[in-house]
């Protein structure tokens, strides 16, 4: 087979996909996970951004000889490493998010200057409830032992949290629609709630 110069340049102009190998429910929970980074964890520094729809993790090895952040908004990776060559300590407490997320975060803040915010879109199949934080069970609106968690449809918890006294919860379909359910035979896309 003979490629001339005209078969190569059409071959570098067409993109190529690599094909999707998970599925939209898993990409949005672990997207959400490493958001929760930004939001609540290592990475929360990066917030002074001002940026919404950023996501990372940190990382440190054993006796701090590397430390790294790698994070993302929807558009853009980029990853920051320090360490030396000869795998000596960088010293003590630097961490990915002392260290390294500085670094990056220099970066998206020009990267990033001119660039809309990308809300991250809630899947179908996907249900958001308010949770009990220690039991993992459904949670009745307010108090401080309560978190959002969002959940694919078949695994939101059936069960009301022990020492619950309101009569419902929160259950948000999708990031437009709302509802209160009731612990009488509630159904959302056949699925029964407490």
């Amino acid at each position: 087979i003979e490629l001339t110069n005209k078969d190569i340049q059409k071959e570098k102009s067409t993109p190529v996909y690599a094909q999707q190998i998970i599925t939209p429910q898993n990409n949005f929970i672990i997207n959400s996970i490493l958001r929760d980074v930004i939001r609540y964890g290592t990475g929360r520094r990066a917030k002074k951004l001002g940026r919404k729809d950023l996501a990372g993790k940190t990382g440190t090895t054993n006796d701090q000889k590397d430390a790294w952040f790698n994070g993302f908004p929807p558009s853009l990776v980029a990853i920051c490493w320090i360490g030396f060559d000869e795998t000596t300590p960088l010293g003590n407490r630097e961490t990915g998010g002392k260290a390294a997320l500085p670094m990056w975060m220099d970066f998206m803040k020009n990267a990033l200057k001119n660039t809309p915010h990308s809300p991250l879109k809630q899947p179908e199949k996907m249900v958001t409830v308010r949770i009990d934080k220690k039991t993992g069970l459904l949670a009745s609106s307010g108090g401080s032992k309560s978190t959002f968690e969002t959940f694919r449809i078949e695994y939101v918890p059936k069960k009301k949290a022990p020492n619950e006294t309101k009569k419902s919860a929160r259950i948000i379909i999708d990031n437009n629609q709302q509802k209160s359910i009731s612990p009488s035979n509630t159904t959302i896309d056949n699925e029964v709630f407490w």
